[in-house]
């Protein structure tokens, strides 16, 4: 409710630094205040306020001591975001019981059990299974609120976790998977899955139907309406998830299942990006054909945890390269330096090269498996735009193509590969007038009358100069 856990993250930031935070819990109360005062029956304000009062003062406590402390742990900072959810869901549950009485909410920390990651916890499945399924079969209600994005460790309520990003997404996974239901619904900000980002592309397409695999390869490289931790448990049971957006309920969204029909209208099913990458380069004679150099790569990398976006090995087997996060680029070097310190010496490796400033596009598609000239396609259509590729990449299981290209030139790719695989589902009509005699000055009116039923409408009059945009 009103970015409540945004303005919590707030408060605890500045009681750490003995700054001011009341005035944003204040806010939190008065928004939470709102919604009871329009929303609660006038019969139960009062015991619904007190709820929400001794929420506030636990959180006032917590705070206050963060304040004290100056620092927050991790174990501190779940336990104050967890408020949210607790307050959002307690109270939604007494809005209903006028329409719905056999409403009641529970707490998710009692059901999903997790590591002490405490920020992104790991969840136990096997007793979480356990929990969910008794307490649902010893609760019969009509409907549950439940909490998302939290669980915590232990018996009952020991430490309070939280699932990281998506967690409340991944919430409504577990639970629709261990409870067998039919269908998983996603409630998100846009109208399902899009053929690409719309803040970077013009006009891109909704997509009606696409599988769990599609959806993971779209999550990895950069689409963020669905994370791929919230697939795994429906994925696992065969169960279809639907993102629609809360701005249009009616709309049709996107619909996620197992396995969906192959079109060749749709071989491509979206393109997705990272937006900034470093490429890290191991080259070198002295890596050709030498067994164990991409072990010892990986394994220097896992040291330092340093996770690997995208890899590409040249078949002269002479230079290894991949992609990391920007942050763990000077990281990836310093491990490779020390790994390869000898044959670095010896002039066997030429050394680490970095190229940050890197952008990752990706093209992904069921329809690309075995389908020749997808790849032919995309560099074409960079080439035209002079787009340079630095490093290619393909997945075995060929539904994705990734490409390194420089951070600046993002957009402009994504627009022209986009262009390329889905402009022939986009009808552009194109009129020109020429001429402003009696025959001109009749037509204009009827197709300015007309111009609705065309997406994009622009008519020109040649000769008088005259341009309409309606």
């Amino acid at each position: 409710m009103g970015k409540t856990t945004d303005n919590l993250i707030n408060c605890m930031n500045a009681a750490v630094q003995r700054k001011e935070y009341l005035p944003t819990l204040a806010k939190i109360e008065e928004w939470h205040m709102t919604v009871i005062g329009e929303l609660i029956p006038t019969s139960e304000r009062e015991r619904v306020t007190k709820n929400l009062q001794a929420y506030l003062e636990e959180l006032k406590v917590i705070l206050g001591g963060m304040s004290c402390l100056q620092e927050a742990s991790d174990r501190s900072r779940a336990r104050v975001v967890s408020f949210g959810e607790r307050m959002s869901a307690s109270i939604i549950s007494e809005i209903l019981k006028p329409e719905i009485p056999d409403t009641d909410w529970c707490d998710a920390r009692h059901l999903i059990k997790t590591d002490d990651k405490y920020l992104s916890a790991e969840v136990d499945i096997q007793v979480t299974t356990g929990n969910v399924r008794e307490f649902f079969k010893t609760h019969n209600k009509t409907l549950f609120i439940t909490t998302g994005f939290i669980a915590s460790t232990g018996e009952g309520v020991q430490e309070t976790t939280t699932l990281g990003r998506g967690g409340s997404d991944y919430t409504a996974s577990i639970l629709g998977a261990l409870l067998s239901s039919s269908l998983i619904l996603i409630w998100t900000d846009v109208d399902g899955v899009f053929t690409a980002d719309p803040r970077k592309v013009a006009a891109p397409l909704r997509i009606p139907s696409m599988s769990f695999q599609e959806a993971m390869e779209l999550s990895f490289f950069g689409a963020k309406v669905i994370y791929a931790p919230t697939m795994g448990p429906a994925m696992a049971c065969d169960i279809p998830m639907q993102i629609k957006s809360t701005f249009l309920p009616d709309g049709e969204g996107t619909v996620i299942t197992k396995n969906v029909v192959l079109d060749s209208e749709w071989m491509v099913r979206g393109i997705t990006s990272i937006s900034e990458v470093c490429v890290v380069l191991l080259e070198g004679c002295g890596i050709v054909g030498v067994a164990g150099v991409s072990g010892r790569t990986f394994t220097a990398l896992n040291r330092e945890r340093i996770n690997v976006i995208v890899i590409s090995q040249a078949s002269s087997e002479h230079s290894i390269c991949f992609a990391v996060e920007p942050h763990a680029g000077a990281a990836a070097k310093q491990a490779l330096e020390q790994e390869f310190e000898i044959e670095i010496q010896k002039k066997l490796i030429d050394g680490v090269t970095l190229m940050p400033e890197m952008c990752c596009v990706a093209v992904v598609g069921d329809g690309m498996v075995a389908k020749p000239g997808i790849f032919g396609r995309l560099a074409s259509s960079l080439g035209k735009h002079m787009i340079n590729i630095t490093v290619v990449a393909q997945g075995s299981s060929e539904r994705n193509i990734s490409v390194l290209i420089p951070k600046s030139d993002e957009k402009k790719a994504l627009n022209c590969i986009h262009d390329t695989f889905f402009s022939k589902k986009i009808i552009t009509n194109y009129v020109f007038v020429v001429g402003t005699g009696r025959v001109g000055s009749a037509l204009f009116p009827l197709l300015e009358e007309g111009a609705e039923k065309w997406e994009k409408k622009t008519f020109t009059e040649d000769c008088g100069g005259r341009n309409h945009q309606p």
